[in-house]
């Protein structure tokens, strides 16, 4: 498919799935979360038009009970009320299948500053022929990252428990990324000297940040994405009403990166391109 035809397909998938707002384990079954559940289950069918199998559905609950259980032992997320954590981590980190649902079903995925796992854990849940790599620095997230893998069976995600600069001077992982995600974790110039270095001739580099972020960060960043070999697609608004102050930056890599970055560890976010 040319990447003109790529891009109008994603265009029409988004504005036929994802624009459109509907009128275990430890988990707790109470009637409220269980409607919670389905809730969800029912708008990743009906408005990011992704149907969950209930093996699928186990394991996203099941995620929840670990991250639960992995809190009490370490600072992993303030999220953890279900509700908010359906929004704020499952749906924001799904509202990735519209463009991923479109390429090849074996692509290489990889998260930068993974965290506890968002979106790199769901992503893994159901893109199960697909191979997704955390990119995590803090060892203790990077350690519940890998064991929340094993406790879930997937054997498609990776761990790489290194900081992000290095693992973009890694011939082994430089340039080699279908799409590299990132949520919030810098600012957009950072993150683009941060990601756009593993993201393959013609691959994505997708931003999940605030519509105002991304609006703010966007002009500044055009130095860093020229610089890199990117190009800033468009900005995509989340429709849902719960996340309606969210969205993506898409950026293509249409040039290879000067060899010279990433620079080090730290430079990226002291003297921002």
């Amino acid at each position: 498919m040319s990447q003109v035809s790529a891009s109008q397909a994603i265009s029409a998938t988004i504005e036929r799935h994802f624009y459109k707002t509907p009128d275990s384990d430890k988990i707790d079954c109470t009637m409220e979360n269980t409607t919670a559940w389905q809730s969800f289950f029912t708008v990743t069918s009906d408005v990011l038009g992704l149907p969950l199998s209930p093996v699928q559905q186990a394991r996203l609950q099941q995620l929840y009970a670990l991250i639960l259980q992995g809190n009490t032992l370490m600072n992993l997320t303030r999220i953890t009320d279900l509700k908010d954590f359906i929004d704020r981590h499952l749906l924001d980190s799904l509202s990735l299948w519209p463009f991923l649902k479109e390429g090849p079903p074996a692509f290489q995925l990889a998260d930068i500053g993974s965290g506890a796992g968002f979106p790199a854990l769901p992503l893994a849940i159901v893109f199960p022929e697909a191979t997704v790599y955390a990119v995590e620095s803090v060892q203790k997230k990077a350690r519940f990252i890998e064991q929340s893998a094993l406790d879930l069976g997937l054997t498609n995600l990776k761990v790489i428990a290194e900081r992000s600069e290095l693992v973009g001077q890694n011939p082994r992982y430089r340039e080699q990324f279908d799409i590299v995600t990132a949520r919030g974790v810098a600012a957009l110039n950072v993150l683009c000297e941060l990601c756009l270095p593993l993201v393959k001739l013609g691959g994505r580099f997708i931003a999940l940040k605030t519509l105002s972020a991304l609006a703010e960060e966007g002009p500044a960043a055009k130095k860093a994405l020229i610089t890199l070999g990117g190009h800033y697609q468009q900005t995509y608004p989340y429709m849902l009403p719960q996340l309606k102050t969210h969205g993506l930056g898409v950026m293509e890599k249409q040039k290879p990166t000067p060899r010279q970055y990433p620079r080090q560890p730290g430079i990226p976010a002291k003297k921002p391109l």
